[in-house]
């Protein structure tokens, strides 16, 4: 299911939870969010991932050569397969425009979103957001209460997106051993 710039209900139980996120974003109409089913979308959402690892979002790739870092996309290839297999896997969403794949998430039947990059010339346009209604919304369909995530401890950018998103902003804890702060927004 892609999700592109027609409002939907808010995250009320029983509804889609999109409107409110409909609200803040400028203009979807630029880029559609929908689950990577083909290899460029995988390799494209690799490529994010490779540069957010690199912390050198510069380096993206603006198109599907074969310059890049291959293990995010064996790593997303795997998962891609382990989906079609399994009801129970991880789902990877895509926000794709013009310019390719422009941003990527990774999220659990549990409603868990890890992952979640944008390009940096596509910040601040309500990609982001976009994406997180998607995993919202496919975590409902799939039988999760919540949707939620870690974030490290300091990262105020993140954490306001959240906020501002309406995730409640829990205690830190440990998370794959690192202090992390655990978010959840009901569904």
């Amino acid at each position: 299911m892609a999700v592109t710039g027609q409002a939907q209900q808010p995250w009320r139980s029983g509804m889609t939870p999109c409107n409110e996120v409909r609200r803040q974003a400028s203009d979807c109409s630029e880029f559609e969010v929908k689950e990577a089913s083909g290899v460029d979308e995988v390799w494209g959402a690799s490529q994010l991932l490779t540069a957010r690892d690199s912390e050198d979002m510069t380096s993206i790739p603006a198109d599907d050569s074969d310059a890049g870092d291959a293990n995010p996309f064996l790593g997303l290839g795997l998962m891609r397969a382990y989906s079609a297999l399994s009801a129970d896997a991880p789902l990877t969403a895509i926000a794709t425009s013009d310019e390719g794949v422009i941003g990527m998430a990774q999220v659990k039947k549990d409603g868990y979103v890890q992952n979640l990059v944008v390009k940096p010339s596509s910040r601040r346009k309500g990609v982001a957001s976009q994406i997180i209604c998607w995993c919202a919304t496919q975590s409902r369909r799939r039988g999760a209460t919540q949707l939620w995530m870690h974030v490290e401890p300091g990262n105020e950018p993140a954490l306001n997106f959240y906020r501002r998103l309406g995730f409640e902003v829990g205690e830190e804890e440990i998370y794959k051993e690192r202090r992390a702060v655990r978010l959840t927004k009901h569904l």
